[in-house]
């Protein structure tokens, strides 16, 4: 096969997986650019990591220590899209130890002194683009948590962030 042939499959397949997304005619497997965008229980679990005190080298064991709210949302490993955050395993893609810390970006963003992109754009779990007005964690967590309030009631434990919906 040639390399005019393969580079017009792979624009062909570039413009399935833009639209409504398709099956390869390879490999049968569904194929869709997906748009995240960074939503209040991302937020709320980032403020989360950054407070709640490590393990003593940075890395927290989320199953063991993080409120039930945040387990059930499962939306903690999606903030590594934006950069935010990083999993013990996320370079090997094993399934998580449910070891996280926050990047210094991540980081940042959770104090209220950086910006990210709204959304990402996401295929086969890599960012493709980023796009949106930036965003701080104060817009990502909407009029429904106030970022002020969570703070100032953080202590040191669990209790910024106790079991609430």
């Amino acid at each position: 096969m040639g390399t005019d042939v393969l580079a017009t499959l792979r624009g062909e397949w570039a413009l399935t997986i833009e639209k409504d997304g398709g099956y390869c005619p390879c490999c049968d497997r569904w194929g869709k650019i997906y748009r995240r965008n960074l939503n209040s229980s991302m937020a709320r679990a980032l403020m989360w990591l950054v407070e709640f005190p490590d393990r003593g080298d940075g890395w927290t064991h989320v199953p063991s220590n993080a409120p039930a709210w945040m387990l059930r949302t499962q939306q903690l490993p999606t903030l590594h899209l934006w950069g935010l955050v990083q999993g013990a395993d996320t370079e090997t893609k094993l399934a998580s130890s449910g070891l996280w810390k926050p990047t210094t970006k991540g980081r940042s963003f959770a104090l209220n002194t950086a910006a990210v992109k709204k959304y990402v754009y996401v295929y086969n779990n890599t960012v493709m683009a980023m796009d949106g007005d930036d965003i701080w964690i104060v817009d990502a967590l909407g009029s429904k948590y106030n970022y002020h309030e969570i703070m100032a009631n953080y202590d040191g434990s669990a209790n910024g962030f106790e079991d609430e919906e």
